[in-house]
């Protein structure tokens, strides 16, 4: 219940976020609008006001003007329209037509025909004008109150003005800003909803989703990347960890493939000498009685098998042990004299080779050395010398030591019978072997040149092989002169 209830609130906070600038647009619009009446009922109040005013001066004069009028005395009323203070309001009288028949304020312009001002259109229809406007006679804001005076010639207008009061001005302009405002705020939060909906909370639905399918384990999903915006930096970190979990996933999946490939080739290593020796033992033991020559062709084979799988184990346990923790073997790494290395390898091997037909000659040896462990050096290139000696057919085998470019390069050269072209990309994996019988006759485990790259990467650098079927093989250990 609590977990739904969180739930519930967090997407009414979601909803909220996103809807924040729709909702701040809509009540803002409400107080500029609410302005906008305030306004507008203010102006109409006030011109009630002044209207009002106006009228209560307006009212005993025109009572006068009326008077004279009624009794068909025009000139009478034109004359009081003359003649009358000009600083208490303005009058003017107008003819049925239209005509100006007497201005408090004369002017050429005071006499145009004025049928066609709104508060002379209201009078004629019988009630009172009200207006607001520019005067072209006095070249200022004025109000206007006409009254209508039926007579017997016809209707009358008498039009009083006074000048319009200055803050009147600014209604218009206050009109204008709240427009203006409602616009621009309209405008701008417009903008803003539709750039947090679209560079915002869509781009982050769709990393959510995606994100969650990857969680789910389907790791096909992409993580799509907005063009801009402030989502786009999160989307790319998301991004480049789902690469870096689709690589490691694949790695695990290549580690657990090599793991079970690895127990099959260490369990089949195994059962060949197993079952050798555990057949030799049966056969002693239930044949007390065996001839001599059959029962030391046992003893040898328990031997040279027992031998086989000492070897088998000790170059596992090797190789764990450098694919373990390897940073803490080189925090042991010493200076290594690499032209005493290769005296040593070559003096400890020449009389196996020796055996073979073969002689171990040291072409050319600079005086070089690394920084490393001297025993997994040792160890990688009697491996090398080693398997030259077994496989090669090589009458002899030639040791090098030199600096190339920005590396320090050991050598080991036979010229044997080569190792196809075909074979050569594989020649450092873990129990691959060119001719299985062959090796496994000679007592090879499969792992020696696994070995000797392992090493060669403890130490900064890597092993290669340069063969051609026939023509012999240059084996290579290759260390950076950082290490030296």
């Amino acid at each position: 219940m609590r977990n739904e209830s969180s739930v519930s609130s967090g997407r009414l906070k979601e909803y909220l976020l996103v809807r924040l600038p729709l909702i701040l647009m809509l009540v803002m619009d409400l107080l500029l609008l609410a302005a906008w009446w305030g306004e507008n009922h203010f102006r109409q109040v006030l011109d009630q006001e002044v209207m009002k005013n106006l009228a209560q001066k307006a009212d005993l004069t025109s009572s006068v003007i009326r008077d004279r009028l009624l009794a068909g005395n025009t000139e009478s009323a034109i004359k009081f329209c003359r003649d009358f203070d000009n600083r208490i309001f303005r009058i003017t009288l107008i003819s049925p037509q239209g005509t100006v028949l007497a201005d408090t304020t004369p002017s050429h312009l005071a006499f145009d025909n004025h049928s066609g001002r709104s508060e002379f259109q209201t009078a004629k229809s019988g009630k009172i004008g009200f207006a607001r406007r520019y005067s072209d006679t006095l070249n200022e804001q004025m109000i206007y109150y006409a009254v209508p005076v039926q007579t017997p010639q016809g209707l009358y207008v008498i039009r009083f003005a006074q000048e319009d009061f200055p803050y009147i001005e600014i209604f218009p302009w206050i009109t204008g800003c709240i427009i203006l405002l409602l616009a621009v705020s309209t405008g701008l939060l417009c903008w803003l909803q539709s750039y947090l909906l679209k560079r915002v909370y869509r781009p982050l639905v769709e990393v959510g989703r995606c994100a969650g399918d990857i969680f789910e384990g389907k790791t096909e999903v992409q993580i799509p990347i907005p063009d801009s915006g402030p989502v786009e930096p999160l989307a790319e970190m998301l991004s480049n960890m789902t690469e870096q979990l689709k690589k490691q996933l694949a790695e695990m999946k290549k580690l657990e493939s090599f793991r079970s490939e690895f127990i099959a080739n260490v369990s089949h290593e195994l059962k060949t000498p197993l079952t050798c020796i555990v057949g030799a033992v049966e056969t002693i033991q239930e044949d007390r009685d065996l001839p001599k020559e059959q029962y030391d062709m046992l003893l040898k084979m328990l031997g040279e098998q027992s031998g086989r799988l000492d070897a088998l184990i000790k170059d596992i346990l090797s190789l764990a042990a450098l694919e373990n923790d390897p940073e803490r073997q080189r925090r042991e790494f010493l200076p290594v004299d690499l032209q005493d290395l290769l005296k040593i390898c070559a003096q400890s091997l020449r009389q196996e080779a020796a055996q073979h037909g073969q002689t171990i000659r040291i072409v050319h040896a600079e005086p070089l050395s690394v920084s490393g462990d001297v025993q997994l050096l040792e160890q990688a290139l009697s491996n090398l010398i080693s398997n030259a000696i077994k496989y090669s057919g090589s009458p002899d085998i030639e040791l090098s030591l030199s600096r190339e470019q920005n590396s320090i390069v050991i050598s080991v050269t036979d010229h044997g019978c080569g190792i196809p072209a075909e074979n050569q990309p594989r020649i450092f994996e873990r129990f691959y072997r060119v001719h299985k019988e062959r090796s496994r006759a000679l007592g090879g485990t499969g792992l020696g040149l696994a070995i000797v790259k392992h090493i060669a990467q403890l130490h900064g650098g890597k092993a290669e092989l340069d063969s051609e079927s026939e023509k012999g093989c240059c084996f290579k250990i290759v260390l950076p002169e950082i290490f030296a």
